[in-house]
């Protein structure tokens, strides 16, 4: 163990010394080094200098042997068992390019993807443990919560007790009484429809996303964001508001908001007992959520949505850039991705909406929004293409 993700076999290096240039050319840490001459050289760390940088995980990528390899992946599955999907890291703002590689619906590791505008062919540390919230925690079938707790409802059933308890707030307390708390996590379809459903089937005009800089907003100059949610920059491009947020928050508070709809699964940075403060004081709360959190424990209705490894679409990163990510494979269990969930949700208010999956919710997007004109699946390619920009 010479620190960071990695172990190092000493007896398999070639001596190559690619790992030794990567930490002094790419990181600037220079922790490894030849140590001893001749047939005696070895590669090591200095006295006391383990590894001390948030893109050890790379070393492993780069080591053509075996020589050093990643501590949490290691001996876990043999590579030729595993398939690959083209994916997007969540971790943060930056939007680098990764392969998820999974067996069945279990999802083993993340490496980084080329892409020479992004991430060249890089990712960090943080953001190679991402995988593992699709198999851990994971929400797998709708419920609604009884007296005696909460009870696994068929997804028609969510839905019909969902809409009611909707439609009976609105009639009550008028549309102001529900609120919308969109994810930068969820991708721009979901985001376009979750926009539709509050200003056009609620006909709320409270919505607004939380904001999330978990890890207390590291970042560096390289790679890490200190915004850790994907697509913060498409919820802005789509017209949702970072600022109203905060005066949904104040609403809550004052009691002014009777029905809440949560999509992701911790409200900003609050922490479980101020989640569980903000929200005691509302009737109704509905999560749309991948992994039990502190929503969870406070909703009343859930509505389990699918990883970014179970659902294709886009995201948007700190630059504009539009990426796309690809299905690895079905959701787990009962989940849905959001643009099922959520034109599930709107049909059953009487929305009518014809969208069917997120190649045609993308279209409806490049037709109507003005930053992602023109775009389209196929132009944006492997590499993603930035908002706004011609040709």
């Amino acid at each position: 163990d010479i620190g960071g993700q990695i172990i190092l076999d000493a007896e398999r290096c070639i001596l190559c010394s690619r790992c030794i240039r990567f930490l002094q050319e790419v990181t600037g840490t220079s922790e490894l080094e030849f140590f001893q001459r001749s047939d005696h050289s070895e590669i090591s760390i200095f006295p006391g200098r383990p590894l001390d940088n948030q893109y050890t995980g790379n070393l492993a990528d780069i080591c053509p042997v075996g020589a050093l390899t990643s501590k949490d992946f290691r001996f876990k599955c043999r590579v030729w068992m595993l398939r690959g999907a083209k994916s997007i890291c969540p971790g943060c703002a930056n939007g680098c390019n990764v392969e998820a590689h999974f067996k069945e619906d279990i999802v083993y590791r993340l490496v980084p993807r080329r892409n020479d505008r992004v991430n060249q062919t890089w990712m960090c540390d943080p953001g190679r443990l991402e995988y593992r919230k699709a198999n851990e925690g994971r929400l797998l079938t709708p419920a609604v919560r009884e007296h005696s707790g909460l009870k696994a409802e068929a997804w028609e059933a969510a839905f019909s007790a969902i809409s009611f308890r909707l439609w009976e707030t609105v009639e009550k307390n008028g549309s102001e009484s529900v609120a919308v708390i969109a994810s930068p996590a969820f991708s721009n379809e979901e985001l376009y429809l979750t926009r539709k459903l509050a200003d056009e089937v609620l006909r709320t005009p409270n919505l607004g996303f939380s904001p999330r800089t978990s890890g207390n907003g590291f970042s560096d100059d390289f790679l890490i964001k200190a915004d850790k949610n994907p697509n913060t920059q498409g919820a802005k491009l789509l017209g949702i508001s970072e600022e109203k947020f905060e005066d949904i928050v104040q609403k809550i508070s004052d009691g002014k908001v009777k029905a809440l709809l949560v999509f992701g699964n911790e409200i900003a940075d609050f922490s479980e007992g101020e989640t569980g403060e903000l929200l005691a004081g509302v009737a109704f709360i509905v999560q749309v959520g991948t992994n039990e959190g502190s929503v969870f424990r406070a909703a009343h209705a859930i509505l389990p949505s699918a990883s970014f490894v179970e659902r294709g679409g886009t995201f948007t990163n700190h630059a504009g850039r539009v990426q796309r990510f690809w299905m690895g494979f079905p959701p787990r269990g009962n989940a849905r991705s959001g643009i099922e969930i959520i034109t599930g949700l709107a049909n059953r208010l009487g929305a009518g909406w014809k969208f069917a999956g997120e190649a045609s919710v993308f279209r409806a997007i490049a037709q109507s929004e003005a930053p992602f004109s023109g775009m389209s699946y196929e132009t944006l390619g492997e590499t993603g293409k930035v908002a706004g920009e011609k040709g």
